[in-house]
């Protein structure tokens, strides 16, 4: 990641995310850990970053990594990443993963609460 596009995320982060979010380094990734209520009162601890192509968000509370087959059912991939769009390759940038992992958290609980499909999905048959 360019040192300028670096100070673009910090600067969306500052403005634009949970005044908690924390930047972290791991390994050569930086990104940010935040946590976000749904609007079902569920709790999540969220990691976005970029992954030298696109960005990317995590999972990391409530363990979710694993723990579902489907990944049009939860928009979630095995290893805990959040199906950000339909390319399946991650969002273009960090404004568009955060909201996509907010209305994530949202659809997940929905679908946890209810067993009814994912609620935001193009692959829903109506």
């Amino acid at each position: 990641m360019t040192y300028a596009k670096l100070n673009q995320d910090r600067q969306f982060v500052r403005n634009g995310m949970p005044i908690s979010t924390k930047e972290l380094s791991i390994g050569p990734t930086i990104g940010w850990s935040y946590e976000i209520q749904c609007e079902y009162g569920k709790r999540y601890t969220l990691f976005l970053y970029f992954d030298g192509q696109r960005y990317q968000v995590r999972c990391v509370f409530p363990e979710v990594a694993g723990k579902f087959a489907s990944i049009h059912d939860h928009h979630l991939f095995p290893d805990g990443r959040i199906c950000l769009d339909p390319s399946s390759q991650g969002a273009p940038d960090i404004q568009y993963a955060y909201t996509k992992s907010v209305i994530w958290a949202n659809g997940f609980s929905f679908f946890q609460l209810t067993g009814k499909p994912f609620p935001f999905s193009i692959n829903n048959k109506t």
